[in-house]
């Protein structure tokens, strides 16, 4: 399946210095080809381009939280970090496009094709057991910290944990916890 996003339009035409930020969202038609069939659709989106700091993250996560409670009062907002699941995944040598096979079982949950990934490529067995662990890692934004932290393994992946206690402990302080969740796949 293609699909044509605004994002890579967006970041390729933004200007910006290097100690800046750019905020920009949009609400546009998007295509996307299907068994070789073109459908227009409309897609939403806010990009956040250059350095971001916790203020900055907050902002984007409770606009994206106030949004979703506009259209229903039984929303869930669930938050991922990328730099925990590539942090997990960098922390094996592995051959070029390996990563980005376990990077797709671990969105479809399929622990059966990231075994078998891992055994063809002789994984080791803490790296195996770290991206499995990512698949149950959903839920209770409290809880599933906890849980990610026992999978810290390096540099990259405690500052991610950094940044989210960081985002949870700002929402929880300002009474808006409700109704959001963290989910690693």
């Amino acid at each position: 399946m293609i699909v044509w996003c605004l994002t890579l339009s967006i970041v390729k035409n933004a200007n910006i210095a290097e100690n800046e930020s750019l905020k920009v969202y949009y609400n546009e038609n998007v295509y996307r080809t299907s068994n070789r069939e073109f459908k227009e659709i409309m897609q939403m989106g806010l990009e956040f381009i250059g350095k971001i700091d916790l203020y900055s993250l907050y902002e984007v996560t409770y606009l994206a939280k106030k949004s979703l409670q506009a259209i229903s009062d039984s929303y869930l907002l669930e938050i991922s970090h990328m730099g925990f699941i590539s942090g997990v995944l960098e922390s094996e040598e592995l051959p070029y496009g390996v990563k980005e096979k376990l990077l797709k079982c671990i969105g479809e949950k399929n622990v059966c094709e990231i075994e078998k990934i891992c055994v063809e490529y002789k994984c080791s067995e803490d790296f195996t057991k770290r991206v499995k662990a990512l698949i149950s890692l959903g839920g209770n934004f409290e809880e599933v910290l906890k849980g990610a932290e026992t999978l810290i393994c390096n540099d990259k992946t405690k500052e991610a944990i950094m940044e989210l206690n960081e985002l949870y402990a700002t929402f929880k302080a300002l009474n808006e916890e409700e109704n959001i969740s963290l989910d690693f796949s």
